[in-house]
């Protein structure tokens, strides 16, 4: 029976550091990923299924408030994103 040597989470990084997005199987694996990021990243680098679950549906009920709020106003998409993005910011 032949055994395979565990690599350690530093070995597991730099095999996954040009990836943007790593499934991880558990929670505690994908913090220990995240926490060895070199460079700034934008979104989630290591995550879970559940995670990425929860991520794709929060972007969707996003989405959808987004669209009804377009029909319930007189602004044009554009104004819109540009207000979000100026109060996301802080800029006045």
């Amino acid at each position: 029976m032949l055994f395979h040597r565990a690599q350690s989470v530093q070995q597991l990084y730099e095999t996954v550091a040009p990836y943007d997005l790593v499934p991880v199987p558990n929670l505690p694996l994908a913090t220990a990923l995240n926490r060895r990021l070199d460079e700034p990243h934008f979104g989630k680098f290591a995550t879970t299924p559940r995670q990425l679950v929860g991520t794709f549906e929060e972007q969707d009920e996003n989405r959808i408030t987004f669209h009804e709020l377009i029909e319930d106003t007189d602004h044009t998409t554009s104004e819109i994103k540009f207000t979000a993005l100026k109060e996301q910011y802080g800029v006045r």
